[in-house]
């Protein structure tokens, strides 16, 4: 795997797991796992969006460094 792949790799798994608030279990109450989902889908979508956009940063300057940070990240919250 290329370096590219493992910073995106890394940073997937980083914000992937910033959303994750609790362990989902077979008595959780159906609202505090719906919540939970709700912050973990946020997550994804988040880690999509920095993908998307640390490759098309990589795409316009080969010489870019794939760990940074792309500008402009949006952040979403979920519907209450």
């Amino acid at each position: 795997m290329g370096a590219t792949a493992e910073s995106l790799n890394e940073r997937v798994d980083e914000l992937i797991q910033s959303h994750k608030h609790e362990a989902l279990r077979s008595t959780t109450g159906t609202r505090a796992a719906i919540a939970e989902l709700m912050w973990r889908i946020v997550g994804l979508e988040e880690a999509i969006h920095e993908v998307a956009l640390e490759i098309e940063d990589s795409e316009q300057d080969p010489s870019a460094d794939a760990g940074s940070s792309p500008s402009g990240r949006v952040s979403m919250s979920p519907i209450k």
